[in-house]
């Protein structure tokens, strides 16, 4: 395998919703953050298999932070 590839990380087509680039906002009253919620079509399963492969490598590759195993209630980018 090349050095140079990161399984962690894809290119993703899609339409930008709720997107705060410009300047930091802040939610319900927290720290104001950069943020965007990406909309990524349904019928796009390539895209959506990409972004579950690299969920898979980066929890095999964060598995020592988490004292050996995955946390139960650990939260993935997908949203349906």
């Amino acid at each position: 395998m090349n050095q140079n590839t990161n399984l962690t990380k894809v290119i993703v087509p899609c339409k930008f919703s709720f997107l705060h680039c410009w300047e930091p906002d802040s939610v319900n009253g927290g720290d104001p953050k950069y943020s965007v919620s990406a909309i990524i079509d349904k019928s796009d399963t390539k895209t959506i298999t990409e972004i579950k492969a690299a969920i898979e490598q980066a929890k095999k590759e964060s598995v020592s932070k988490w004292g050996g195993k995955v946390p139960n209630n650990l939260k993935t980018p997908l949203r349906d």
